[in-house]
């Protein structure tokens, strides 16, 4: 709960610059010096521009229990009392120089928090805030109980980073070079393992469990800066030292660090590689990259990677009106119902951007926070097209993975221009409510599920319990099949229902089950070499097609079926697998079982979307069609992408 006001509470007056997306205008805390360190926080708060250095810090809970004066100047003429956080506190205190001025960029104090349109403006320039600061200044706090973490923790980073920087190889290397590099890798290892074998292990974790690497602002804070110092303590790096460190640790992977330890090592790598691909990267993959960071306003979920987005290369004019602006009066549902179909129709801007398919992936793929289940009551009214940033990414999107040209071609088409070509339409509909039109293709309807024990897959292939996956698997299978053994099949394929284009169906299975490979992870055995994988169904084959008693020479496949399947649930008897306009997967579609008029009073702008083809396939492939009014629309709720063998043409 936030302090009661101050009767000498500080009155902001407004930015005399005004304000406006294209105005830079900021107000400057000159903290004034003090041989004390522990005396009242004093400063100029001064509308200007000159050398500053900006502050990056976690805010914590809005709780000011602490104030910083502020004080008459010849420019300034208010004084008053501000109250800040405990953290900011500390930043400050142990910040304040002795016999000199520092000039700083600190959010809390420098924008006038209550002032919505002021916060707006403020927000929309932060980018130019920290990319024309001197420098960053990075707060990660300080060990309140004297421990010593801080000392231990920061002089290990300098020495490991200065060891590994002078192993560092260089193109071209002679063979005692080479020699040299291999005795000097020893010493890294040895470095490393001897601190965490000693004294070292509480320290690194205190340091890696510091709140300011879960914090979502700090991405576009470093990737902007100038360059980036890092304090803790009275201890300060510079921020490529605590890189190079964290990267040589990272590539360690001690049981002493936990997920969230790792997380936070290959974090400091990856706001390194924003910063050099910023040019490169759409802001999806921004995005989910640095999915994992926290903020208390959820729309800052968008508006804390503002800054990279302004940053995009040639096409930055055209990504700068993905948000063309920050705006706080916004709602949630408001922010995110217009951010999804920007991101849609952002293929328009660069050959290279996702598309729709990436797009309503990700809408299946980030889950609500507070509960496995993707369908239950939300608090927030999104539609089932938009994305939820607020939520945690359940799942891995799948990946093309296989040519369309053989499904396109045996429903008719000849080339890819041949296709369904339309953009995807946003329509309003009903109270104030948004509704994604598009069209596409069925290529088939769910008449039965099969459940997979993902749990036991995930348990097995973290202890090493094969007997857990080989029991889970077989269990699949026979449903899988005692299912088979209940449909009813033409005569032409009695007799040969295990066969699926003279391919048997536990091969198609074990290849569906992983996607077709196409989720391995780097370091997974069945990356190393293409042959791995065909070894492995030839010894499916040799085990007369019996998936279970091959497990126990191959614990990475469990692995990766356990990857491939995690969090895709959610598919019921009559859901339909369609192929929408534009897609490069599949998805699961339901049928809400009613038909969407176009909104009388939708602006002309929008227009009424074309009609779905009355004829798509010669193979009587089930068709989305069109009502016989040309403004309704049969309606469906998006669940999930899926993975449809396409390698071979199905049993008839």
């Amino acid at each position: 709960m936030a302090s009661a006001a101050l009767p000498n509470q500080y009155a902001y007056l407004p930015l005399a610059s005004g304000w406006g997306k294209d105005v830079f205008s900021v107000r400057l805390l000159h903290l004034l010096p003090s041989t004390d360190p522990e005396s009242p926080l004093r400063c100029h708060l001064i509308e200007t521009v000159i050398p500053y250095h900006a502050l990056s810090y976690t805010w914590g809970e809005p709780v000011f229990p602490e104030t910083l004066e502020v004080t008459k100047s010849e420019v300034a003429k208010q004084s008053g009392l501000i109250q800040i956080t405990e953290n900011l506190h500390s930043a400050l205190q142990n910040l304040r120089k002795p016999d000199e001025t520092l000039v700083l960029w600190v959010d809390a104090v420098c924008i006038n928090q209550v002032d919505v349109v002021e916060r707006n403006s403020q927000v929309t320039n932060m980018p130019k805030v920290y990319s024309q600061a001197a420098s960053v200044i990075v707060w990660l706090g300080r060990d309140p109980d004297a421990r010593g973490h801080e000392a231990l923790a920061m002089k290990f980073f300098q020495d490991l980073a200065g060891l590994v920087s002078e192993g560092e190889p260089h193109r071209y290397l002679t063979q005692s070079e080479k020699v040299g590099i291999w005795r000097k890798r020893l010493e890294v290892n040895r470095m490393v393992t001897t601190f965490m074998r000693n004294s070292g292990r509480p320290s690194l974790q205190w340091f890696l469990d510091r709140p300011w690497f879960r914090r979502r602002w700090i991405v576009q804070e470093v990737v902007l800066a100038k360059h980036v110092v890092v304090h803790c303590g009275s201890w300060s790096i510079c921020w490529d030292t605590l890189e190079r460190s964290m990267e040589e640790l990272f590539s360690h992977r001690m049981e002493s660090f936990n997920e969230e330890h790792l997380t936070n090592m290959q974090t400091v790598s990856r706001m390194r590689n924003a910063r050099d691909n910023a040019q490169l990267l759409h802001p999806l993959e921004t995005l989910v990259r640095f999915a994992h960071f926290d903020c208390a306003d959820p729309r800052d979920r968008l508006y804390a990677l503002y800054g990279i987005f302004q940053r995009g290369g040639s096409d930055s004019a055209e990504w700068s009106q993905v948000i063309e602006e920050v705006d706080y009066t916004l709602s949630i549902e408001e922010l995110y119902a217009n951010f999804t179909p920007s991101m849609i129709w952002s293929s328009e801007i660069t050959p290279t951007a996702q598309t729709l398919s990436y797009v309503l992936q990700l809408v299946t793929a980030f889950r609500p926070r507070n509960s496995e289940s993707h369908f239950l009551t939300r608090d927030r009214k999104f539609p089932s097209w938009v994305i939820d940033w607020t939520g945690i990414l359940r799942f891995e999107p799948l990946r093309k993975h296989y040519n369309f040209s053989v499904i396109w071609s045996s429903l008719g088409y000849s080339s890819a221009s041949s296709r369904l070509d339309r953009r995807e339409t946003v329509v309003p509909y009903g109270n104030g409510g948004k509704c994604l039109v598009t069209t596409g293709i069925s290529l088939d309807t769910v008449s039965a599920t099969v459940p997979l024990d993902v749990e036991v897959l995930n348990t097995a292939s973290v202890s090493g319990c094969t007997h857990l996956a080989k029991a889970a698997i077989n269990d699949f299978v026979h449903a899988f099949v005692s299912h088979l053994d209940n449909m009813k099949f033409p005569s032409s394929a009695r007799g040969n229902c295990y066969l699926y284009s003279n391919e048997h169906l536990m091969v198609v299975i074990a290849r569906s089950l992983v996607a077709d490979w196409h989720h391995v992870p780097s370091n997974s055995y069945f990356s190393q070499e293409i042959r791995f994988r065909r070894e492995f169904l030839s010894k499916l084959a040799d085990s007369g097609f019996s998936l279970p008693e091959i497990l126990d020479k191959w614990p990475a496949y469990v692995e990766l079926v356990a990857l491939t399947m995690r969090g895709r649930y959610d598919t019921k008897v009559g859901d339909m697998v369609c192929l929408l306009n534009n897609s490069i997967v599949p998805f699961v579609l339901r049928p809400r079982g009613g038909t969407l008029e176009r909104s009388q009073s939708a602006p002309a702008a929008i227009g009424t979307p074309k009609r779905w083809p009355e004829q798509l396939s010669r193979n009587n492939v089930p068709q989305l069609k069109d009502s016989d009014n040309a403004g309704a629309f049969p309606t469906f709720q998006l669940i999930s992408d899926a993975y449809v063998d396409a390698t071979h043409r199905p049993l008839q």
